[in-house]
């Protein structure tokens, strides 16, 4: 129906059928901690399923089914995502159908919430509630995911759409209410476009009348735009922060504007690869293993946001020299200073790595909804013959387009030592 979308996977492969629903909207930081706590509610309790021992007696009548919520920020995009993975009927000792118990299971997770009177259940709500504040007040003491996250802030100049947490802040979660939370809930059931994608050893038509009982209605139809636009600033944002630590961390955003809807966009993978994405890479021969100046230098690109983030664990009197040797292997790429061993290696490990993927459940899923977001749909083996097509002088290319736009750099001395 219109703006719900089903996509069947049909395989023998696996053992488990997993089905997800993904409810998708423009990101709005205003909405974000209501429905990070939405998704918590969602996860824990239900009309039917009263209590989270409830919940879970039910998914251990389902032959020890696993069921999860997640919160997901993809470009321009807010994902509230169900998950259940259960194990196929035909391998077990019933004549239970586990797929049309898993529907009843989604349907009161979907459509019977804990609430009444247009709110949640205040004492389950409270729990949920401090259980994501708890959650947040924590990123602080994991000191890499707090540096990416203030690496964020600079690249994306604190806009709350992409800089901050897509839990929220510990501001918002604390405004969060019962009744705000519900009526969040009502909007996303409501107005968000589905993606529902079903896996496994699976009738595609017994699918389709299974998923049509879970009761969505049509909805207005809507092709968000994904990839997030590049900003061009001419100063390189700066930060140092301080902290009595063992290890500092300093991370590096720069901008490389190809996305996954340009011809460049393998070539951009390869790059990466090549630069920090692999322990065949630049980064980590040379900053980790030769030169002994990171416990890890690794980098990650993304064809969504046009963003390439440089991540190390370094020792504080090391800053200067690490920031010069990672930008002269950006240097050296650009220089075309890698040889073919280099690239057929490095390529043979991503197409391998490509193919392992289809013995996951849960890549092969994710690979779904991306492609539909996208709109792109490549067989394993055109990705693959892409991959290999890729020259160096593409490469080479694609590295010249890399523009330095963040430093974070989190200095493990107090401020006194460090001057």
């Amino acid at each position: 129906m219109n703006g719900v979308n089903l996509n069947v996977i049909p395989t023998t492969k696996f053992k488990n059928t997993s089905i997800t629903v993904d409810f998708i909207e423009p990101v709005n930081h205003d909405r974000f901690a209501d429905l990070s706590i939405v998704a918590e509610m969602m996860e824990s309790s239900n009309q039917k399923y009263p209590q989270q021992s409830l919940l879970a007696k039910q998914l251990s009548r389902l032959y020890g089914a696993g069921f999860g919520t997640d919160v997901l920020r993809y470009g321009q995009l807010h994902i509230l995502r169900l998950v259940i993975s259960f194990p196929n009927e035909q391998y077990l000792p019933t004549n239970e159908s586990t797929f049309k118990m898993a529907i009843d299971f989604l349907r009161a997770v979907i459509f019977q919430p804990l609430a009444e009177a247009g709110a949640f259940n205040a004492m389950t709500f409270e729990l949920q509630k401090q259980n994501t504040i708890n959650y947040v007040k924590s990123i602080p003491d994991d000191k890499q995911f707090y540096s990416v996250l203030q690496l964020r802030k600079l690249y994306y100049h604190d806009d709350p759409n992409y800089s901050g947490l897509v839990y929220g802040t510990l501001d918002q979660l604390q405004a969060v209410t019962p009744q705000s939370a519900y009526q969040a809930y009502q909007e996303m059931l409501n107005h968000s476009q589905i993606q529902i994608s079903v896996l496994g050893n699976v009738n595609e038509a017994t699918v389709k009348d299974e998923i049509n009982q879970i009761g969505f209605t049509s909805r207005a139809e809507h092709e968000y735009p994904v990839k997030v636009p590049v900003k061009v600033e001419s100063e390189v944002a700066r930060r140092v922060e301080h902290q009595d630590l063992n290890q500092s961390k300093l991370d590096l955003a720069y901008s490389l504007p190809i996305f996954y809807d340009s011809d460049q966009r393998f070539a951009a993978l390869l790059f990466n690869a090549i630069f920090g994405g692999t322990p065949q890479s630049k980064l980590f021969r040379n900053v980790r293993e030769k030169n002994s100046l990171a416990y890890y230098a690794d980098s990650v690109f993304s064809s969504i946001t046009g963003m390439l983030m440089v991540q190390t664990g370094i020792s504080s009197e090391d800053h200067a020299k690490v920031v010069q040797i990672v930008n002269d292997q950006l240097t050296a790429i650009q220089n075309g200073d890698f040889d073919a061993d280099t690239i057929e290696n490095i390529k043979a490990d991503i197409v391998n790595s490509k193919l392992a993927g289809l013995d996951s459940q849960r890549q092969l899923l994710n690979e779904q909804l991306v492609n539909n977001l996208l709109n792109q749909h490549f067989t394993t083996d055109e990705w693959c013959a892409k991959v290999k097509a890729v020259s160096k002088q593409a490469i080479v290319d694609v590295a010249k387009q890399v523009r330095l736009r963040a430093i974070y750099f989190l200095d493990g001395r107090d401020e006194d030592d460090s001057e």
